[in-house]
């Protein structure tokens, strides 16, 4: 992220189901994706800190309510789906 910001980026969009399920052994779904929230979040504050816009990329079959937390966070500015 500081890396971005001294080279002069405004905004980092950060693909969503890239976050924490690769590093999570577990079976449980929620607790895959309550970890990819906790890494998107300090994610996005890191972005935040830095003073550039933050925005998230999802999948088109991601249900909204997955991410929807971190949107009410207020922390993202863009939903890019791809």
């Amino acid at each position: 992220v500081e890396a971005m910001a001294k080279a002069g980026a405004d905004r980092i969009i950060f693909q969503w189901e890239a976050m924490a399920k690769e590093a999570n052994t577990n079976d449980d779904t929620a607790d895959d994706t309550i970890g990819q929230l906790e890494q998107a979040v300090e994610l996005a504050e890191a972005i935040r800190e830095y003073g550039m816009l933050c925005g998230i990329s999802i999948n088109p079959q991601t249900g909204v309510e997955e991410i929807l937390p971190l949107l009410e966070s207020g922390l993202v500015d863009l939903v890019d789906i791809l």
